[in-house]
């Protein structure tokens, strides 16, 4: 849908990254199973409530037992202990609609300003 509508390329993780991939599909999966499948949304707010809870329990907190039982905060912080992993760990959820309904509104066509749309989202973000 995405390639049709807006004419973006799908690119796949470069086979170079193997286990890049494996992490992406089982990360993708965990998300599925632990989250999606298990909850119930009252409203759009509940969904963005919750998946900051999922997100933050996640990143700093579920121990990857293919990773050593280590979560991925833990992981950032021995392969780079001077990276600021906080910084995009605690990367707040982003309501894609919205932002694209902010963008149309004002006019922007989405497969000519790619660009636009991250400096728009950085201050959506702000």
């Amino acid at each position: 849908m995405v390639e049709k509508v807006f004419k973006s390329k799908h690119r796949p993780i470069p086979p170079s990254c193997p286990n890049a991939n494996a992490d992406v599909e089982t990360f993708h999966n965990l998300v599925e199973n632990e989250f999606f499948d298990l909850e119930n949304f009252a409203s759009r707010e509940d969904f963005f409530c919750k998946i900051s809870t999922y997100q933050s329990y996640f990143n700093y907190l579920r121990k990857n037992s293919y990773k050593g039982y280590k979560a991925p905060a833990e992981l950032i912080k021995l392969a780079l202990p001077n990276f600021d992993y906080n910084r995009y760990l605690s990367f707040p959820p982003i309501d894609l609609d919205e932002l694209l309904i902010k963008l149309f509104l004002k006019g922007y066509t989405i497969s000519v300003n790619i660009p636009i749309i991250f400096y728009l989202l950085i201050a959506y973000l702000k």
